[in-house]
């Protein structure tokens, strides 16, 4: 249980799983409440890249049936994140995207932070740009099968080490964006509020 995401009665708990060969894997767990109370098993959830330090569940989101999982250690730290769709027919969870950071670098960490909220995916990768950091908005399509970047947010003073996007809340009609570097010479941390019309 390293990271725990729960929407409803839904709930996905990161974890690992060993192979007979004493090799250790990245998973996810799936857990649904039942109407007794009891959180049952339900499904596991297991990273297509099985090379190791790729922080596959390290953040998590979850909204409905959309799950994002995203591995902030993967391709040397670049980042990447995947979407996952929840089908009522066979009662599994499907990769549906990847999404990859629009700017791939080295320690970029996209997906060290994330949020879902009303069909728009905020992704922070809190490396970018030698440590500045940014916010990727994405939005989902009229299907409601692909996501498309609309938008990149960074913090006012373009420091580096400033580390925005750390951490990602979103509450109503606002976004919330953690930057611990931040907050002048002395680097006392600092939390940005964005209003919806930036988002």
């Amino acid at each position: 249980g390293s990271t725990v995401a729960v929407s409803g009665d839904v709930a996905l708990v990161a974890g690992e799983e060993q192979s007979a060969r004493g090799n250790t894997r990245p998973i996810v767990q799936v857990f649904r409440r039942q109407a007794n109370g009891i959180w049952d098993i339900a499904g596991t959830i297991r990273s297509e890249d099985r090379s190791t330090g790729t922080g596959f569940g390290e953040v998590m989101t979850l909204s409905g049936n959309l799950a994002a999982i995203a591995a902030p250690g993967s391709a040397s730290g670049a980042g990447v994140v995947f979407v996952y769709r929840y089908s009522k027919e066979n009662g599994e969870w499907s990769m549906e995207s990847q999404i990859n950071s629009p700017a791939p670098r080295d320690g970029n960490r996209f997906g060290a932070s994330m949020e879902f909220r009303d069909g728009v995916l905020a992704i922070g990768s809190p490396g970018h740009s030698y440590g500045t950091g940014a916010v990727f908005i994405y939005k989902m399509n009229a299907a409601g099968s692909n996501w498309s970047l609309q938008g990149q947010l960074s913090p006012y003073s373009a420091r580096r080490n400033t580390a925005f996007g750390t951490a990602i809340a979103i509450d109503g009609d606002r976004l919330w964006v953690g930057a611990p570097g931040d907050g002048g010479p002395f680097g006392t941390g600092a939390v940005y509020e964005i209003g919806r019309a930036h988002v």
